[in-house]
């Protein structure tokens, strides 16, 4: 088997190799997209398309694969996204990594157009990323307020983000999903440490409306690591609002720059990740502005949403978790409408009944429990005021422990479900806890002030020292640093964040970056985590949204 591998392996060495001595580059005539999609035509696998200096508007989708398609710089070649602005939007361009030869995007400025401006939610990506193949990487572009999600994944495609700039205004920069509904990475092993995610490293984030940034869901992995995050958050989804697709699967962050407000402004955010499903590790970040470094939620746990369509809520009846038998039946017999539940001469101790849940077999409303006196159970709010659990006089209600629930934070991989529309059986999850540890956090009280650097969770089915712990993962080795594919870095004009990104929504777009990339190599925090390694934080200035002056693309195209 070994000899059978080596044999391969010398195979594909040698076909890269081959494939590296005979690549051709290509200039393209300009960048219209005309002149840019013949060149692309006429290319090769291996070969790189330069894009001259200028700045062109394109309506249509450039579909590349297996090529490297290169600007000038991110202050000299400039494409406006001007795809029509109808229903979900159109991706501006695809990536078909579908062959193991290297496709690249290096070098360009992306930015909205004059009828694709930020009036419209273009919901895909300008580039979106299809195919099976680790082999891709966009690196040292300029995504210049957009009006879409600025990079869409999906297919576990595994490949690298790095040394970007993503300047957005409520928008998400990165946007990542599995294969299919997630199913398949939800029944295979975790791979902690290894090749097999997409990496996001050394890039600048800024959102001019504090919105989350990167969003990971549908089963896909993820390893965001030296990247500089301004006014935004780390946020996964979980298996609920995206419905039929289940939660991310696991995500590494670590050795990153999180900013949210620094002083004289006086206000944090609750977290700089938020975990809603999955396994995870979080360690030797800069939290600067946040209550919390983590917030592990599972909005199943409360809501008995229509909206969670195929999933809904974890009310006990649900076939999709573990359930226990009815521990405890009853009615509201007060005579009066009740928002905790009271069972008069009920004699109980003070919380037995704390992480239980609680359905209203006559609304199929259903609440966790938070804690209880001898007579009284107390729930967790809602998400949704009409979802909040109540009882009618009459109501009957019935007690049992839900866990644990399906792809909770701090669950690892189960039995495969499939299907569009799966019967719901509990999969069998194994126990995968989330860890965190060597995170440096400050809250903005006018100074910023250390605080504990941990991650936390106020649902009373996610517990510390059983779903997650504010420990060093045992056993965890990080990927290598750099990135394999972070290699050949050409030199470009343009890169680190000088300007800010301006809410205004017209066809104007003023936005300009200079410097060189945001390259946060210069961490000195530990690979391993260890606190105690770690200098003094950065904690980088906050950029107000305000609309810069030096470089002005037009949006229409020359």
């Amino acid at each position: 088997m070994r000899a059978a591998f080596a044999v391969a392996a010398l195979a594909a060495g040698l076909f890269a190799a081959a494939s590296a001595a005979s690549a051709a580059t290509i200039q393209a005539a300009s960048t219209a997209f005309t002149d840019v999609s013949n060149a692309v035509a006429s290319a090769s696998p291996g070969d790189t398309v330069v894009l001259p200096p200028g700045t062109n508007a394109w309506s249509s989708q450039l579909t590349i694969g297996s090529i490297t398609l290169q600007g000038s710089g991110t202050n000299c070649t400039v494409i406006v996204d001007e795809t029509p602005p109808v229903g979900n939007g159109t991706a501006l361009m695809q990536l078909s990594v579908t062959s193991s030869v290297l496709t690249r995007v290096t070098g360009i400025q992306f930015t909205h157009g004059v009828t694709n401006n930020l009036t419209f939610d273009n919901y895909y990506g300008s580039i979106v990323i299809y195919g099976a193949n680790p082999s891709w990487r966009i690196d040292h572009c300029f995504f210049n307020v957009m009006s879409s999600k600025a990079v869409h994944v999906g297919d576990d495609a595994f490949g690298l983000i790095d040394h970007n700039v993503f300047l957005t205004f409520n928008r998400i920069s990165i946007e990542i999903f599995g294969t299919g509904y997630g199913d398949a990475a939800w029944a295979a092993p975790t791979q902690f440490g290894s090749a097999n995610a997409v990496y996001i490293e050394d890039n600048y984030f800024s959102d001019g409306n504090n919105f989350g940034l990167v969003d990971v869901s549908g089963g896909a992995r993820a390893v965001f690591r030296h990247n500089t995050m301004i006014g935004s958050y780390f946020n996964t989804h979980g298996t609920e609002t995206t419905q039929r697709y289940r939660s991310s699967r696991y995500v590494e962050v670590y050795q990153n720059n999180f900013t949210y407000m620094t002083p004289p402004d006086w206000q944090n955010f609750y977290a700089m990740c938020d975990i809603r499903g999955g396994s995870a590790v979080i360690f030797s970040n800069t939290a600067a502005g946040y209550w919390s470094v983590g917030s592990l939620n599972y909005y199943r746990a409360t809501d008995n949403d229509t909206g969670f369509t195929p999933w809904f809520g974890a009310t006990g009846i649900s076939g999709w978790d573990s359930n226990s038998p009815p521990l405890l039946t009853g009615v509201n017999s007060t005579g009066v409408q009740l928002t905790n539940l009271i069972v008069p001469g009920a004699n109980w101790t003070n919380n037995q009944w704390f992480g239980c849940t609680v359905l209203n077999s006559n609304t199929q409303l259903m609440g966790i429990v938070t804690g209880n006196n001898s007579n009284t159970l107390f729930f967790m709010p809602s998400r949704r005021a009409w979802l909040q659990v109540n009882f009618a006089p009459g109501d009957t209600f019935v007690v049992r422990t839900v866990y644990p629930m399906l792809d909770q934070p701090g669950m690892g991989p189960g039995d495969l479900i499939s299907g569009d529309t799966p019967a719901p059986v509990w999969p069998h999850q194994a126990s995968e806890p989330i860890y965190a540890w060597g995170n440096a956090q400050y809250l903005n009280q006018g100074t910023l002030n250390p605080a504990s650097g941990n991650i936390g969770s106020s649902y009373p089915n996610i517990l510390e020292g059983r779903d997650f712990f504010n420990a060093v993962k045992p056993g965890y080795t990080n990927y290598v640093y750099p990135h394999p594919l972070n290699v050949d870095v050409p030199a470009l004009t343009a890169t680190i964040l000088t300007a800010t990104n301006s809410p205004d929504a017209s066809a104007t777009n003023t936005n300009s970056v200079s410097g060189s990339t945001g390259d946060s190599s210069s961490t000195t925090n530990s690979p391993s985590g260890d606190s105690s390694t770690n200098s003094a934080p950065v904690v980088p200035a906050v950029i107000k949204p305000t609309p810069p002056s030096d470089l002005t693309p037009h949006p229409a195209g020359t």
